[in-house]
């Protein structure tokens, strides 16, 4: 999740997208594989679906909780920037 506001695209498709170590436990998150590969493929409505989806997931979690709205404002700004380019 927060290589997603720290990375540049090619960076997140090196580090994230291909990585084993994230294949592997990609969909024990609900929406997490939908949210990362769907901002990778420039699919927006459904980016936006698996966002609203694990918005969910990252109020319930305690150390992202207290981040929570930095965080969606940042994940806007990535692809609302990456959609304008």
């Amino acid at each position: 999740l927060t290589s997603v506001i720290s990375l540049d695209r090619v960076s997140l498709k090196a580090k994230v997208v291909d990585a084993p170590e994230i294949l592997a436990v990609i969909g024990k998150v609900p929406h997490l594989s939908e949210f990362l590969n769907s901002l990778y493929n420039c699919q927006y409505k459904s980016f936006f679906a698996a966002f609203s989806g694990l918005t969910e997931q990252i109020k319930l979690d305690r150390y992202l909780q207290p981040h929570f709205r930095y965080y969606m404002r940042e994940v806007r700004t990535v692809v609302y920037s990456q959609f304008l380019e």
